[in-house]
């Protein structure tokens, strides 16, 4: 895409091209022919599929046993899809869609999530508390919206402890289900005794990091808290649909050099931030390799990830057709097992957690994010990822962008 940007002084045509992730999803030809054809066909097939999926969200329906068979097929290879989906898809979903939905459930049992992730997002730095961050089992918190809808029933609660009793983080995450039950009279007292009973005689359980110094990034982040609940009416959310280009024409972006592309990111782009919201600027020098004064190679693939596949990309165009070449497709064509569950992960985190679960959302419905659920502590119920419209726009991003070919 070709957009005009002022430039210091004056107006200066120059290439800018989307986040590669934008990019992979409308299977653009040039990104296309850097993939065999059945990679290509693949993404194609895709993103096919996930603006259909998308476009039946934006509707209200008609949600299909098509709709669902279309739905399913995402948890073969991307089992956390299910943490996502919009409650009102699991009330009324076909059979066969429960099943599959439920092994995609199960799948999510090996995954050990930072708890704050899913809560107020208040893990900025690790020096700041004594001990690792808390880690949970967030499958677990689903289970009262399971056994409302029958997928589980209230003995089934019991069983999972018992099975996966060795499993201590699993066991206690599933327990803090059991006071959302009970409130809800979704479980009998019977059952709830055992789970009781059971849990009294499992190890104790580790607690949250005690906060051992306030450093000026926190202080920050709490003041920026404070400050986004009492931004009402005046926030709205950007294009968080993922056509994320449209967020920057107003923004100030520094005019890239010769042998070298401009990598824009942060809350502005996503769609989340606020009109004064600071872009994430970096400098990729093609010539270096380096990432602002970074070795392209010596980072972390998830920071590559985060970095390649989430900014959007400015400069000549023959600058911004290289990185295409010679970084993005070719890094991610040997990403494979851990370090692409790793990638994945981190695209997740970025979609889907801190900016669109933590600010955005919040800041857009300071007065009623999860009010259904606000009074359920044990299962973090305040924050953002129970609210039926964060869920809706998070499983729209997860389907077209959480995504390595």
């Amino acid at each position: 895409m070709i957009c005009t940007f002022t430039l210091g002084q004056r107006r200066k045509p120059i290439h800018i091209r989307a986040p590669f992730t934008e990019q992979l999803h409308i299977a653009s030809s040039d990104i296309l022919r850097l993939y065999d054809d059945q990679t290509a066909g693949r993404i194609t097939l895709r993103s096919a599929i996930s603006d259909q999926l998308c476009q039946t969200l934006d509707a209200g329906g008609p949600y299909t046993s098509s709709f669902y068979g279309d739905l399913a097929g995402f948890f073969k290879e991307q089992p956390r899809l299910a943490l996502y989906l919009p409650f009102y898809l699991l009330k009324d979903a076909p059979e066969a869609f429960r099943n599959d939905y439920l092994s995609a459930w199960r799948s999510c049992w090996a995954y050990g999530d930072v708890r704050e992730c899913f809560n107020l997002g208040d893990v900025l730095e690790v020096n700041s508390y004594k001990g690792d961050v808390e880690r949970i089992v967030k499958a677990m918190h689903l289970i009262p919206w399971l056994v409302k809808y029958g997928y589980l029933s209230d003995s089934d609660i019991e069983s999972i402890i018992r099975l996966m009793r060795e499993d201590k983080s699993l066991c206690w995450s599933a327990f803090d289900a059991v006071p959302v039950l009970e409130k809800e009279r979704l479980i009998s007292g019977d059952n709830s005794f055992k789970i009781r009973e059971m849990m009294s005689m499992m190890p104790a359980r580790y607690l949250a990091p005690r906060s051992i110094l306030e450093t000026v990034m926190r202080e920050h982040w709490r003041a920026g808290r404070t400050e986004n609940r009492h931004i009402g009416k005046d926030f709205k959310l950007g294009r968080v649909d993922g056509k994320f280009l449209e967020n920057l024409v107003q923004a100030s972006i520094p005019e890239p050099g010769d042998d070298e592309i401009i990598l824009v990111g942060g809350a502005l782009l996503k769609g989340y931030g606020r009109h004064n919201s600071d872009l994430d600027i970096y400098h990729y020098d093609l010539e270096s390799r380096q990432i602002s004064g970074l070795e392209v190679m010596a980072l972390d693939p998830a920071n590559i990830v985060h970095l390649i596949m989430n900014c959007a990309w400015v400069g000549k165009t023959e600058c911004v057709t290289r990185i295409a070449q010679a970084e993005a497709a070719s890094f991610f064509k040997g990403v494979e097992g851990a370090v692409r569950a790793s990638c994945e992960g981190r695209l997740e985190n970025d979609m889907l957690q801190f900016g669109l679960m933590h600010k955005g959302f919040p800041s857009a419905h300071p007065d009623d994010c999860s009010a259904r659920t606000r009074k359920y502590d044990s299962i973090d119920g305040g924050s953002a990822f129970y609210d039926e419209r964060y869920r809706t726009i998070a499983t729209k991003l997860f389907v077209k962008y959480v995504f390595l070919p």
